[in-house]
């Protein structure tokens, strides 16, 4: 068992993989973390208008991830991956962007973390797929694997954001296009695209 974890773990293009996948879990789950605070106390809005924010990202993400085969047949795996992505860099810039220049703008807080879900559901599935069929023969270790490390790094920014949480979308902001930097570093580093 232990040499099955070692060779996941000295596998480049499996480091990758599970890196980038529990990075989009982390961006997003910083940002879930001061949800609350951020739109009911810095925005002002009732536990239900919240989660009616909130249903619409997670309700994103769940509609995308439920035509998601369909959108692998008609886009392929690499296309599924950069369309993905793309769709990720542009709800993590808008939400930088607009936490900075309209701080109160609820609404497009919402949309860019919406448009960052989207993102995450076109390639979440693929990835994960990529990854875990790396070594067909250790599909259980690997998706144990890839479960610890999405949970570290989960916390990690999840402690990051108890850190520099200022009560402002901007604080949480700048944690989730972080993470979006550095999967893009991931990607193009190690060209994760040949290895789908």
């Amino acid at each position: 068992m232990m040499k099955d974890y070692k060779k996941l773990l000295s596998s480049s293009k499996f480091m990758v993989l599970s890196l980038a996948q529990s990075l989009f879990s982390a961006a997003y789950m910083s940002f879930i973390t001061c949800g609350p605070f951020l739109y009911m106390e810095t925005f002002g809005l009732s536990s239900t208008i919240y989660a009616l924010h909130q249903g619409a990202m997670v309700g994103s993400f769940s509609l995308i991830s439920l035509f998601s085969s369909k959108i692998l047949k008609k886009l392929g795996a690499i296309w599924c991956v950069i369309s993905g992505t793309g769709v990720i860099a542009i709800g993590s810039l808008s939400l930088l962007i607009f936490s900075i220049i309209m701080p109160s703008a609820y609404y497009l807080v919402t949309l860019s973390m919406v448009i960052f879900c989207i993102g995450c559901g076109i390639c979440q599935a693929v990835i994960f797929n990529a990854s875990l069929n790396i070594f067909p023969e250790m599909k259980g270790t690997t998706s144990s694997a890839i479960s610890f490390i999405r949970a570290s790094i989960m916390a990690i920014f999840i402690g990051l954001t108890s850190y520099v949480y200022d009560g402002q979308a901007t604080s949480v902001a700048i944690l989730v296009f972080f993470a979006v930097v550095l999967i893009y570093c991931l990607f193009i580093v190690f060209k994760v695209w040949k290895n789908l």
